[in-house]
């Protein structure tokens, strides 16, 4: 009689030829800001000044603070931005280099919303 055994192990642990990789952070979105949850509160900062838009739903919002654009929507912004806070009702705060035109997403489709810079 003839008898094979396996025997399979884990170890939860690397193996000491594993190269170290550290998980870095990302500061585009962020857990808490004071500034970000002031504007997605509503109540944006002082310094915040209000800039005009043209094609932007009634609900959309968007301030300059320093040298930044802060925008906040419901939308899904398409443009590249620097950083976010969202709201569980779907509400977004964005904060992206200052911009004359940005695009979003509404239902799906396209839309063009334009900054007045003046």
């Amino acid at each position: 009689m003839q008898v094979d055994y396996r025997l399979d192990l884990r170890i939860p642990k690397r193996s000491p030829d594993t190269p170290v990789r550290r998980a870095v952070a990302s500061d585009k979105i962020g857990l808490y800001d004071k500034d970000l949850q002031a504007f997605l509160d509503g109540v944006p900062p002082e310094e915040a000044t209000v800039v005009k838009l043209r094609n932007a739903p009634s609900s959309m919002r968007a301030w300059m603070m320093g040298d930044e654009l802060v925008l906040r929507t419901d939308l899904e912004l398409r443009d590249e931005f620097t950083r976010t806070l969202s709201a569980i009702d779907g509400t977004h705060v964005y904060v992206l280099p200052v911009t004359p035109e940005l695009t979003l997403s509404e239902m799906g489709k396209s839309r063009s919303v334009y900054v007045n810079l003046n």
